[in-house]
């Protein structure tokens, strides 16, 4: 969205009304499901990254029944407003990182062809590695090359690969296949672009069976590789193909641990003050918990976890605030299966993030250990400050009705409105909104509030709204 932001007037401000301390711009947005036929009530606040490490990379630790992860982070602000974590499904297996094999013969061994059109070794640019795999896409479509695995279960698994191809998508296909020995069950792998590495994800409940037959994904023997559309001169590239199992779910804590960082080896958890009262107090009641519950999906993913929030409802009484400047432990806990937690390279040496280190712990009462010096996992910190809003963007997956309509305003931390952006305004499948004439302050504590009189003869089922925001640059530690 471009001219959002302004340079300062002769009146000293960005934008009209706008003070220039606050030259920082950034948005966040939420997708709601639409309630249909009823009045849906959506509310977003702010939310601005404050400590974070960005990386990641490789698996820091790996979560389990006797081990627990965690973060020492320095409170720079007094609320969280959600959480980012890298996680992973652990006790995934290698199929083949293709780093083994000394030459073109060994690797046809493995990787087994039913053409004249054999695999061969790649040295001259690796996904990973020193070296991948190379499959010519220039033959027929019946070409396909298997590799014999010891039976696994891979129900509900997610399996990953790097590839790289010679031509577009729509001219050259590869399709990835599981079998059982007598079944297979395949998927295509879509790329996005030419002679470029990319990652690729394929779960196991997308394949489609290729013939009158059912395979049974919990006794898979054959992973392959089959041509679907060749192309003259066509190359598939391929490294790094492993399988994760399906995930399972970790819980997340909050530790206030005191002004003094906690020492590895010494501190316990339970030193500190557990935060119980995570969730939006403003929101859904007013139901808060000690713990936050994460469903993970397949593979190797960020997360987002929006419930993970600590005191930005300023407007509750009661509500409890971080104390800023203190450190606090982000605390990731097992509860049905192991979970990789993923953060910074262990090589690197310089130390990102200065104002705490990763952990693991066996429970509450036994001292922490840190990871590394350097071992960050990878974590994000989101708050709400004083903000002034400049853009406003709402949608809905599909067209409104005729009887529906809406009501946008902005709600301070006393829940008073102090602006109406509309009211009773006709639905719009797509509403965006340039504040350029108009100072929208929303303090710290404030809500953007959406209501939105559903049509129920319309086919809206979704709902997206985007605030975008000036704010002014304030101290982190990071």
């Amino acid at each position: 969205m471009g001219g959002l932001a302004r340079s300062a007037g002769s009146d000293g401000v960005y934008g009209i009304g706008i003070p220039p301390t606050f030259t920082k711009q950034t948005s966040n947005s939420r997708t709601f499901f639409v309630q249909p036929g009823q009045l849906n009530h959506y509310r977003l606040r702010p939310a601005i990254i404050n400590e974070h490490v960005e990386t990641a990379r490789q698996i820091q630790s790996v979560i389990s029944s006797g081990n627990n992860v965690g973060q020492i982070f320095k409170a720079s602000q007094d609320n969280i407003n959600g959480v980012t974590l890298t996680l992973e499904a652990a006790q995934s297996f290698i199929v083949d990182d293709f780093e083994s094999y000394a030459n073109d013969a060994a690797l046809q061994t493995d990787w087994v062809a039913n053409t004249a059109r054999l695999a061969t070794i790649d040295t001259i640019d690796p996904g990973e590695g020193l070296q991948s795999m190379e499959l010519p896409g220039s033959g027929a479509i019946s070409d396909e090359w298997v590799t014999t695995v010891v039976a696994a279960d891979l129900t509900g698994a997610t399996g990953s690969l790097l590839m790289k191809q010679s031509h577009s998508y729509s001219q050259l296909k590869l399709r990835f296949f599981i079998g059982d020995g007598t079944n297979t069950k395949s998927a295509p792998i879509v790329v996005q672009d030419t002679n470029v590495w990319e990652r690729i994800e394929i779960s196991e409940a997308q394949l489609a069976e290729d013939g009158g037959g059912t395979t049974d994904p919990a006794a898979i023997t054959k992973i392959g590789f089959r041509v679907e559309d060749p192309r003259a001169q066509g190359v598939f590239y391929l490294d790094d193909l492993k399988a994760a199992p399906a995930p399972g779910s970790v819980d997340l804590e909050l530790w206030d641990m005191g002004t003094t960082i906690p020492e590895t080896g010494v501190t316990a958890l339970d030193v500190g003050t557990q935060y119980d009262e995570l969730g939006d107090k403003g929101m859904n009641s007013g139901s808060v918990a000690s713990s936050v519950r994460l469903d993970l999906l397949g593979g190797k993913r960020q997360y987002l976890v929006r419930p993970f929030i600590a005191g930005p409802a300023l407007e509750i009484p009661g509500n409890t605030l971080l104390n800023t400047g203190n450190y606090y432990a982000l605390v990731i806990k097992h509860v049905d299966k192991d979970i990789n937690v993923y953060g910074a390279n262990t090589s690197f040496s310089e130390n990102y993030y200065q104002n705490g280190y990763a952990f693991t712990f066996p429970d509450n009462s036994t001292a922490i250990a840190a990871i590394g010096e350097y071992n960050d996992i990878q974590f994000g910190i989101f708050s709400t400050h004083d903000v002034y809003v400049n853009t406003f963007l709402k949608f809905f997956d599909a067209a409104p009705g005729s009887a529906s309509t809406e009501f946008v305003y902005i709600e301070d931390k006393n829940m008073e409105v102090v602006d109406i952006i509309f009211n009773d305004a006709p639905s719009e499948q797509v509403r965006e909104i340039e504040f350029k004439d108009r100072t929208m302050f929303l303090p710290k504590g404030g809500k953007f509030e959406v209501n939105h009189n559903d049509d129920f003869t319309d086919s809206v089922t979704l709902a997206n709204v985007l605030i975008g925001y000036m704010y002014e640059p304030q101290a982190v530690n990071g």
